[in-house]
């Protein structure tokens, strides 16, 4: 078994990969297309929509951390207000403890 330590460069490049293989797939779902297959067309509709849909939130995301990054280099952000919550790794309470509800 081979462990591997986390990258903070881990969720961007992995949304990056995941969204490769999607292009990857309705290129193949393309080629299908021009063969006349209509299972295939539908499939490959829905697929260039959900890959333009990732592409315009991985561009909106690259460009929000350059910003955040320009602003920590210029002193502009002293540090974070809360603590980054990775959404893989959700915090986990201490056994016995339970979330309060609004109303308490």
């Amino acid at each position: 078994m081979v462990w591997l330590v986390p990258s903070k460069h881990f969720f961007p490049v992995g949304l990056v990969r995941h969204i490769k293989q999607r292009i990857e797939i309705a290129s193949l779902l393309d080629r299908c297309v021009t063969s006349g297959n209509k299972l295939a067309s539908r499939i490959s509709a829905a697929f260039r929509i959900c890959c333009g849909t990732l592409r315009s939130t991985i561009s909106s995301f690259v460009g929000l951390v350059r910003h955040i990054k320009q602003q920590l280099k210029l002193g502009s952000i002293k540090r974070l207000s809360a603590p980054l919550v990775s959404p893989f790794n959700p915090p986990v309470l201490p056994f016995g403890s339970y979330p309060l509800s609004p109303a308490e």
